[in-house]
């Protein structure tokens, strides 16, 4: 074999396995940010849930507002 197609069979070799490996680095690293996606997905669910339970407080402290407002209507009107 002649020197220079062997060297250029190993070049291309080297840079075959080299782009495979970048390859498999970027697989990993796909799953990775796959991985990182799904959890933000369940802290969001998990953030959406703990909003859904504390929903009445927002109304809770209007009405009392309202009551105190309205009260303090009915004493001025005296």
């Amino acid at each position: 074999m002649e020197p220079e197609l062997r060297d250029i069979i190993i070049k291309t070799a080297t840079e075959v396995k080299g782009i495979k490996d970048d390859v498999a680095g970027i697989r990993d690293s796909q799953g990775k940010i796959w991985t990182a996606i799904d959890g933000l997905r369940e802290d969001g669910q998990e953030t959406r849930v703990v909003l859904g339970k504390i929903n009445w407080l927002p109304k809770a402290v209007m009405g009392i507002v309202m009551a105190i407002v309205g009260r303090a209507l009915w004493i001025i009107s005296k």
